[in-house]
């Protein structure tokens, strides 16, 4: 299952710690955002767990990922 080895690798936000900051840092609480490419959801779980009154919908092409994103 290529999306369990992708979860493995990549689901910790971390590595994105610098561009999470800068974004945080402009976004708007009660903005609306989307995440293309959502992979997991890691980062879509990631930027509602800060931006609570956001709107993130997450999206991608992988239908596997999109089944590990939805029980985030």
């Amino acid at each position: 299952m290529h999306a369990q080895s992708y979860v493995k690798k990549y689901f910790s936000v971390d590595r994105y710690a610098t561009a999470l900051e800068l974004f945080y840092s402009k976004a708007k609480p009660e903005g609306h955002y989307m995440d293309l490419a959502c992979g997991p959801g890691n980062l879509t779980h990631h930027l509602l767990e800060h931006l609570p009154e956001a709107e993130v919908p997450g999206t991608d092409i992988a239908e596997e990922m999109l089944v590990i994103a939805e029980k985030q």
